[in-house]
């Protein structure tokens, strides 16, 4: 299983480097290790995916109470590895059904780390002023690659293609 992690700050672009990817590979899946997190969410407040969206990125407290449930009481009930253990069960459905390559755009901890996986920093324009260890986890990590999303789509594109061609994926 060909897994590409992408971290590590909030609104950089992870999302639009992995579309860029899956784009590119044509037999990707692009996971979340927030996905299960924000079912549940949804599902507590009765709203869609897209609506719990809109609020976690208007509303910082909102996005505080989605931190707090995910890295607080979810893992002191389930245990620290929790979200991964249910992407990595997600990607083993996938997997079955012909899927050979996953990239997961909300890498944020260490323990988050798949074995074999490769690393990918996006880095931006926008500071991430965000001070939750969700944010903050990752300052010393060792990215396999860095990718600077500071210009124009094709030269994200240009970097993205890049990324795959070193690792063997179609670009």
């Amino acid at each position: 299983m060909k897994i590409i992690l992408i971290g590590h700050k909030k609104r950089q672009g992870k999302d639009t480097v992995a579309q860029m990817m899956a784009q590119r590979h044509g037999n990707a899946k692009i996971l979340r290790f927030a996905d299960p997190l924000k079912y549940i969410a949804a599902d507590m407040l009765g709203v869609s995916m897209q609506t719990l969206e809109q609020m976690k990125n208007e509303s910082e407290i909102f996005r505080k109470v989605l931190q707090r449930l995910g890295n607080g009481a979810m893992k002191d009930i389930y245990g620290k590895d929790v979200w991964k253990e249910l992407l990595l069960k997600k990607a083993k459905e996938f997997e079955e059904r012909g899927v050979d390559l996953f990239i997961v755009p909300d890498f944020r901890f260490p323990n988050e780390y798949i074995e074999g996986a490769l690393t990918v920093k996006v880095t931006g324009l926008t500071r991430a002023d965000d001070d939750d260890i969700s944010e903050t986890a990752l300052d010393g990590w060792n990215f396999d690659y860095i990718i600077r999303n500071d210009a124009s789509l094709a030269d994200l594109q240009m970097q993205v293609d890049n990324v795959l061609r070193h690792i063997g994926e179609s670009a």
